[in-house]
């Protein structure tokens, strides 16, 4: 039987998530992991962007959404 140890696991995790939820191929995930000098953290791209950004992006998705309701009725 094989052992993982948490260093393992969290890489799968990390990959899992960047080819299924961040949609990168399999090349993109593999570059993105070649960059990276430490075990994998949780990243959170939203961290990084005010309250008020946020709200902004919020509005101009619900925009953009009622937009493509009305194109594709």
């Amino acid at each position: 039987n094989r052992t993982y140890r948490q260093k393992d696991i969290d890489m799968i995790l990390y990959i899992k998530d960047l080819l299924y939820t961040k949609k990168f191929t399999i090349d993109g995930a593999r570059s993105v992991i070649s960059g990276r000098k430490t075990a994998p953290e949780e990243n959170n791209i939203s961290e990084s962007f005010s309250e008020k950004q946020k709200v902004i992006f919020g509005k101009i998705k619900d925009d953009l959404t009622a937009i493509l309701n009305i194109i594709t009725e």
